[in-house]
């Protein structure tokens, strides 16, 4: 998609620190933050929009650009894409050979947002002043020699990146999510032992690959029993660790007991797809108003990328706990993760004990 017809020469006086307060505001209008006006930037035809088929299968509705206009005396294009979940994404970029710069953003972003992450095991550091200064002089000796540092904070995700390509482009993106309904309603639908396999207290019967003691005070704090599972629980995980907190080898509703489904082996995409479907049709949203994977995190799936996946902590009520609220306390949770640095692609309950507990006093012969 091209616009570089719209290019229009001009001066943006706002500064870094300014535009990145003004995301704290409730009500937060980018116009405003940059000191632009709305005729101030031109709209995409629908025409130029379909022509990028990612921005199309990523729900890009709308697509507003600014060129030839100086941003935060660093960057001379804008480009604002709005998607169909009410999304808005700012993207200033310019192309950059120096490396004094690239640098002074850095720590400008560091010092308002904070320290922020960078996915080392896919792309390089800003701290590294070296590649930093070999992709300005247009070297570099794969695509992991890209540098990306991401904040997130509240409804925003900041990313900076000098890429490879483009070579030498400075990116920068700033993205606001809309605020989500979170559904506090009581989940009726049972727990996920609806769609367990495997018995924890007869796994625990047989015999561990090895069972790990922590200690505390010279006491016992808990044992991690690790079982294999055949077949896989799910059809994904190979395996399962019980964690006991008593020298008891056993499940009741006294003894705290943390549950941690995994697998040994890459998990393809499409099936933690089935499996997050399968577990929102018993809770519904999780703690975050999500449910369905959306584009980028299959993304992170499919790249092996750490994904933070969906979480549920359930009250007594068996309804999403509101944290804010100090009169509730927990039940149990249900998480799906994936750290490739860890257990991979992870399935954990807590206080498997208690959601045992409260599936056993929700039958209906119990009713």
């Amino acid at each position: 998609m091209s616009f570089n017809s719209f290019n229009r020469p001009g001066t943006n006086s706002t500064a870094l620190a300014a535009f990145l307060s003004s995301t704290f505001s409730n009500e937060w209008n980018y116009f405003e933050a940059l000191n632009l006006k709305s005729n101030d930037v031109l709209e995409a035809t629908h025409e130029q929009i379909l022509s990028n088929p990612s921005d199309v299968a990523d729900g890009v509705i709308k697509v507003e650009m600014k060129f030839g206009m100086s941003f935060f005396n660093m960057f001379d294009s804008l480009i604002v894409k709005y998607r169909d979940d009410n999304s808005i994404q700012l993207m200033f970029y310019t192309e950059m050979h120096q490396v004094a710069p690239i640098q002074s953003l850095y720590n400008q972003l560091k010092t308002n947002l904070g320290r922020g992450f960078v996915m080392d095991h896919k792309f390089s550091s800003f701290n590294d002043e070296g590649k930093i200064q070999s992709l300005a002089k247009g070297m570099y000796k794969s695509e992991n020699d890209e540098l990306i540092h991401v904040w997130n904070i509240g409804r925003f995700n900041f990313t900076l990146n000098y890429r490879v390509e483009p070579l030498r482009q400075l990116l920068f993106i700033v993205k606001m999510s809309p605020e989500k309904e979170i559904d506090l309603t009581p989940r009726n639908n049972g727990t996920i032992l609806n769609i367990l396999k495997h018995e924890i207290d007869t796994i625990l019967d047989q015999q561990e690959i090895k069972a790990e003691p922590r200690l505390e005070n010279n006491e016992v704090k808990f044992i991690d029993y690790t079982f294999q599972l055949d077949p896989p629980e799910l059809d994904i995980f190979e395996e399962v660790r019980i964690r006991v907190f008593d020298k008891s080898r056993a499940i009741n509703e006294s003894i705290q007991t943390h549950i941690t489904y995994y697998s040994k082996f890459e998990v393809d995409t499409s099936r933690t797809i089935v499996l997050c479907d399968k577990i929102a049709s018993i809770y519904g949203k999780d703690n975050y108003g999500d449910s369905e994977l959306q584009p980028h995190e299959l993304d992170f799936l499919d790249d092996s990328d750490f994904w933070t996946g969906r979480s549920w902590l359930f009250n007594y009520a068996h309804g999403i706990q509101d944290l804010k609220d100090n009169t509730q306390s927990t039940l149990y949770g249900v998480t799906i993760t994936a750290d490739p640095n860890s257990d991979g692609l992870s399935l954990h309950i807590l206080a498997y004990n208690k959601m045992k507990d409260y599936q056993t006093l929700m039958t209906p012969e119990n009713l």
